[in-house]
């Protein structure tokens, strides 16, 4: 198990300008664990160190472990990044433990910070995916700002779009919804305002998909709801394969949430159309590159994938 503690005084949270020059081999797709601790975080440390320890886990988000200033987890082998409470809340404050080899860093985007109600967007690349993490603390009082929360949310997610990566939404967002999959005794209005919104962007809420194993995300007694959520692209949700909601609470037992596991795969789609196409077409100096490029990029649309640019192709072709 890696050494670690909770260190009040070291500050290990990166600005956004900071990329860690480190490289990743992430062929075999990547693997994330999500838990709201609800706070207590001294006491908790021993299952998150015990979390980190497991070498197939890349990386670990978290929500409500209310740390202020520049409180920060410290682990061997690992990376915190967070988005601290900047004064005492009955919760809040989210942060991340990354793989040291893994070249994630901040993304270039506005950290909401709005009393309790914070995000946090993580850049990890996996392959020829950009993939963009918002880890989410929504809390129930700051439903009056429901509308503007997902107006905001909304538009971090559109200007990703418009650059090519992949947004995908994780955390608590305490949201009551009825769904085939998502069975609440009762809904409320930011249930029905996030299922409107996931539709409407063309959002696909992983937990609502028979990739998900499990329903409920919190137990308390015998009180059972689902209130933690990852919600991903609709033309990349096959890259998520698998997601598992620790019901039976074997991987802590601590809090009242379950710990939810997603598994993400490499996007194949490109790598695979061009060794077809390597295998079809002769890719030397006398291809005919214009022709390539625009028999590329159909196919990639259709698969839902960004389009390859032919600088880059001829680049990792080694063609003059």
């Amino acid at each position: 198990m890696p050494s670690g503690k909770y260190n009040r005084e070291t500050h290990t949270v990166r600005s956004p300008s900071e990329k860690p020059h480190k490289t990743m081999n992430l062929d075999k797709g990547l693997k994330i664990r999500y838990v709201n601790i609800a706070g207590a975080i001294h006491r908790k440390v021993p299952d998150i160190l015990a979390m980190a320890s497991l070498t197939d886990v890349d990386i670990i988000f978290i929500t409500e472990i209310k740390f202020l200033g520049e409180e920060s987890l410290n682990l061997d082998g690992r990376t915190w990044y967070g988005n601290n409470l900047v004064s005492f809340h009955a919760g809040g404050g989210v942060g991340v433990l990354v793989k040291d080899h893994i070249a994630a860093y901040p993304c270039d985007i506005q950290h909401i910070q709005q009393g309790r109600n914070q995000t946090f967007w993580l850049e990890v690349p996996i392959s020829r995916e950009q993939l963009v993490f918002s880890l989410m603390y929504w809390p129930t009082d700051s439903q009056s700002n429901d509308v503007q929360t997902i107006h905001y949310l909304n538009n971090m997610i559109n200007q990703l779009d418009a650059k090519g990566k992949t947004p995908v939404v994780i955390g608590n967002l305490n949201a009551h919804m009825s769904t085939q999959n998502i069975q609440a005794r009762t809904t409320n209005s930011r249930g029905n305002l996030l299922l409107k919104w996931a539709e409407e962007s063309r959002r696909t809420i992983l937990n609502n998909t028979e990739v998900s194993k499990g329903t409920y995300t919190r137990q308390q007694g015998e009180n059972k709801s689902t209130l933690d959520y990852c919600i991903v692209p609709s033309n990349k949700a096959h890259l998520f394969i698998k997601m598992t909601i620790d019901e039976d609470g074997n991987l802590d037992t601590v809090t009242d949430h379950h710990w939810i596991t997603v598994d993400i795969q490499r996007n194949s789609v490109t790598e695979e159309l061009l060794e077809q196409e390597n295998q079809q077409w002769i890719v030397d100096g006398n291809t005919d590159w214009q022709a390539f490029s625009s028999y590329l990029n159909s196919e990639l649309q259709k698969s839902g994938s960004q389009p390859y640019h032919i600088e880059q192709l001829i680049q990792e072709n080694g063609v003059d």
